[in-house]
């Protein structure tokens, strides 16, 4: 759609920031040459430079894995949680080519925003604008090189996105004292639990089981990564498992998935967002927790996920600012999510058997 409203004649110098939301909403304007994506980049570069200063690149033993943006001059930036993995150490390499060792503070596991800190003087944070662009309307993401890194437009409106679907990773069937285990897939949190065949889940958090819809209902609210306490009968003897719970991901031979890869990689992490402003920006997912900007320059939101081909999701400010209070507040758990780089497999459930 871009290619079909912005021309080479506009890029020659007719065209002027303000009017891009407005232009967004025409058709076939001008000549029939596509404007390249490095010459559309190149219009927002006076958009963004003020935010420039404000963005961070995280990384742990020379792997790069997320942005960061500085929110507060007292050296706080927030980042993309899962990104982030199970490293131990950052380090923060600021667009002004110092870099300095950052510490994890703590993090919205909801929102998969991490907040960390760094000690330096001479910061430059970014004002947060709680201001939801409306659909249609141009947005900018932001990284430290003098061009976005990817422009696009507001695709639907600031939303919830609805959390991923919780599993143990077992096919169970019906038993007199509970629920037996006809499968355990190797990837998921029961095998890692030491769960075998032919043992028969009792309760799960002290409470019996004897239904799939009952153990779903004890899994309702909790989070990727959160460990649950079960116990299972083997034999005669009972024996207790902590078993740390998977997301259950989309076939990667689905057709659907197969499309939403055909622009790059997408986020392992992409659901279960309090709210998030959706564009068609093609990000790359270690560009996610850098901040978008609007036409004006300002920050109304902090990219989280590369949700699909030309689908990513951003946290309004307004979230932003709450969670980071929440956090600094003690309210928020002070460690990684467990979520991180956990490799999960989808496989095809065996028979008719619920799986869970």
């Amino acid at each position: 759609m871009i290619q079909r409203v912005i021309n080479r004649w506009m890029l020659a110098g007719v065209l002027v920031l303000s009017s891009l939301p407005v232009l967004a909403q025409r058709e076939g304007f001008g000549t029939s040459s596509a404007v390249s994506d490095s010459e559309l980049r190149a219009v927002f570069e006076p958009v963004i430079q003020s935010v420039r200063a404000s963005v961070v690149q995280l990384e742990s033993d020379g792997q790069k894995l997320a942005l960061g943006t500085i929110v507060d001059e007292a050296g706080y930036l927030v980042s993309k949680a899962s990104e982030l993995g199970q490293h131990e150490g950052f380090t923060a390499y600021l667009a002004d080519g110092r870099r300095f060792e950052a510490t994890l503070v703590g993090v919205d596991r909801q929102n998969d925003m991490a907040l960390l800190k760094i000690e330096a003087q001479r910061l430059t944070a970014v004002k947060l604008v709680d201001d939801e662009p409306a659909m249609g309307r141009w947005i900018a993401c932001v990284g430290q090189e003098k061009s976005p890194v990817a422009v696009g437009i507001v695709s639907a409106k600031a939303r919830q996105i609805k959390p991923p679907q919780l599993v143990l990773g077992l096919i169970l069937g019906e038993h007199p004292k509970g629920l037996q285990v006809i499968v355990v897939d190797k990837n998921f949190g029961a095998a890692e639990a030491g769960i075998q065949i032919g043992d028969v889940l009792t309760q799960v958090e002290d409470k019996r089981v004897i239904a799939v819809d009952q153990l779903i209902s004890k899994l309702q609210g909790r989070m990727v990564g959160d460990v649950v306490q079960v116990q299972v009968l083997r034999g005669e003897e009972l024996q207790k498992k902590a078993v740390r719970l998977s997301e259950l991901m989309p076939d990667p031979e689905s057709r659907s998935e197969k499309m939403n890869r055909m622009g790059g990689s997408i986020s392992d992490r992409r659901s279960g967002f309090e709210r998030v402003i959706q564009h068609d920006a093609e990000l790359h997912p270690d560009h996610c927790g850098g901040p978008m900007v609007n036409l004006k320059g300002q920050v109304v939101g902090l990219n989280i996920a590369r949700a699909g081909r030309v689908e990513t999701y951003a946290l309004p400010s307004g979230l932003i600012l709450r969670k980071i209070e929440a956090i600094k507040a003690g309210k928020q758990s002070p460690s990684a999510p467990a979520e991180g780089a956990m490799p999960v497999k989808q496989d095809t459930p065996e028979g008719d058997a619920p799986r869970q």
